[in-house]
């Protein structure tokens, strides 16, 4: 049987400015030594669509708290059509300056050229530190962390930091090790590499901040009210997934709406990409006696403001969960095996995460290699149903 289990802890919170103490009548103050020049400018390069961007979100807070002033930049490969990169959700936010594109895709004379006129641009000006920002598990490679690597020290980027893969473990019983969160592991990079202080887990920022145009939450605020009223419980689904061996049975997902509305009153804003419009429309004839809305290739920057005003997230592992948690709300997330434990839930306190141990664990497969899916069917309705029900306890008990 599975069971949840909650996800490491973490709030988003800025401890006050310390003040330096006034030195002791006791104790003269010495010489003052040597202090550390102040970051002013920091290039990171990563793979980014929506999930990977939004894992950064822990150390680009904490970069910004220690240089708050800096210029932060960011390299991200292209995404094809109709998946969101790093700009589509970070920018507009405060967290990073500038975006640069460094293509993945095109012909060898395209991607050349780009990596020639974007060395260009960054060499004329001055990098303080860098970092190759990417999870430390498989599927990464030494070899593409050192290539991206080099990739800075063209840039003219002098001190460098660049993760270190990690292989798979496995228990005395069979099943995967738990392993820290990449969010985790990212921060823990930085504070080796360029001695950004890593915050205790429970005082380490990952929300997203707000956009500076507030239109995008306007809509999203007159979108919620249309559907949920202001009594319902409003709950956000995902039940797509760009890999077929993370795709809950939509009938699951029927069945858990169906048990949650039993208990309280209840309204669906059904979310995905627009590839995944057909998996969204299946699902909203099975709650037909329940208020819903598809909310289907929408602006992200709208999406993201929906979730905020929602009480519920419930889908799979997807960068539509990512972006749940990271406007601060609590997630019931299905996990196929195909990754490590721990590595990507959803970041933060309150989620709660199902997970099959299996065998086949740790496949890495787009699609599952046995075409069963049992990783993931195996995980009963009932039981995400019942905490489902707890978080939505938790969310009344705060209510007024």
């Amino acid at each position: 049987m599975t069971e949840p289990h909650t996800s490491p802890s973490g709030r988003d919170h800025r401890p006050p400015t310390g003040q330096v103490p006034a030195p002791s009548p006791a104790c003269p103050e010495g010489p003052p030594g040597p202090q550390p020049d102040p970051l002013r400018s920091v290039l990171l390069i990563s793979q980014c669509l929506l999930g990977d961007s939004l894992a950064m979100l822990p150390a680009l807070h904490a970069l910004r708290r220690v240089a708050p002033h800096a210029r932060l930049e960011l390299i991200s490969d292209g995404h094809a059509p109709g998946q969101i990169g790093a700009s589509g959700i970070l920018a507009g936010r405060g967290l990073v300056d500038r975006f640069h594109v460094l293509l993945a895709r095109g012909s060898t004379s395209d991607r050349a050229l780009n990596r020639l006129v974007l060395l260009s641009r960054l060499r004329q000006r001055h990098w303080d530190a860098g970092a190759v920002l990417l999870p430390p598990y498989p599927p990464l490679t030494a070899g593409l962390a050192a290539r991206l690597d080099r990739y800075l020290a063209l840039a003219g980027v002098r001190q460098r930091s660049r993760p270190t893969p990690e292989a798979h473990r496995r228990g005395h019983d069979g099943f995967l090790e738990r392993v820290p969160h990449v969010s985790d592991r990212m921060l823990a990079q930085l504070s080796a590499a360029i001695g950004v202080p890593v915050p205790p887990p429970d005082q380490r920022s990952f929300l997203l901040p707000p956009l500076t145009d507030r239109a995008p939450a306007r809509v999203a605020a007159q979108r919620v009210a249309a559907v949920a009223g202001s009594r319902r419980l409003r709950l956000v689904l995902a039940p797509g997934s760009n890999m077929p061996c993370k795709r809950w049975p939509v009938e699951y997902f029927g069945a858990v709406i169906r048990g949650l509305a039993s208990v309280v009153p209840l309204s669906v804003l059904i979310c995905g990409s627009q590839a995944e419009a057909g998996l969204c429309g299946a699902l909203q004839p099975l709650v037909p006696d329940l208020p819903s809305c598809l909310v289907v290739g929408e602006p992200i920057a709208e999406v993201a403001e929906i979730m905020r005003l929602c009480d519920l997230y419930l889908g799979n592992d997807t960068g539509l969960m990512h972006l749940a948690a990271a406007v601060g709300t609590p997630c019931v997330a299905v996990f196929s095996s195909r990754d490590l434990p721990g590595a990507w839930e959803p970041y933060g306190p309150g989620h709660r995460v199902f997970r099959t141990p299996i065998a086949c664990e740790g496949c890495l497969a787009h699609e599952c290699p046995l075409g069963t899916t049992a990783c993931i069917r195996s995980i009963r309705p009932d039981a995400v149903t019942a905490a489902c029900q707890g978080v939505v306890a938790d969310v009344l008990a705060r209510r007024p």
